[in-house]
């Protein structure tokens, strides 16, 4: 059991060592981010909305984390599955990457009737 532990710490340290860089989450406001430290982007992870709310949402450009800032680029396609019921609208900032994800997540909002809008 104690080669089990140690191999696991080596391996978890080797990793950030080879990946030169971390993920985490981060939860600022109704989201939840993935933070990743090497390229200072972040992505949607989760979005929360009570269950008795009904919510207007703005995603950051920016996240700030440990006084660095991270711009958000993403927003996973499941970010949205626990509370697409209770949002309104929601404004997303123009630094999104164009890539089949976000498009995919554009769609969920879409086909469900919220309205999306570009952050100024």
């Amino acid at each position: 059991m104690f080669k089990q532990i140690v191999s696991f710490i080596f391996f978890i340290l080797l990793s950030a060592t080879i990946c030169n860089g971390l993920l985490m989450e981060v939860l600022n406001g109704d989201f939840s981010f993935i933070i990743d430290d090497k390229k200072y982007t972040a992505s949607v992870n989760r979005v929360y909305v009570g269950s008795q709310e009904i919510k207007d949402l703005v995603v950051p450009s920016k996240v700030e984390f440990l006084n660095r800032k991270y711009t958000v680029n993403l927003i996973h396609d499941y970010a949205f599955e626990d509370s697409i019921g209770r949002i309104r609208s929601i404004k997303i900032p123009k630094t999104l990457d164009s890539v089949n994800e976000n498009l995919e997540s554009l769609r969920i909002l879409f086909i469900n009737n919220i309205i999306v809008k570009y952050s100024e």
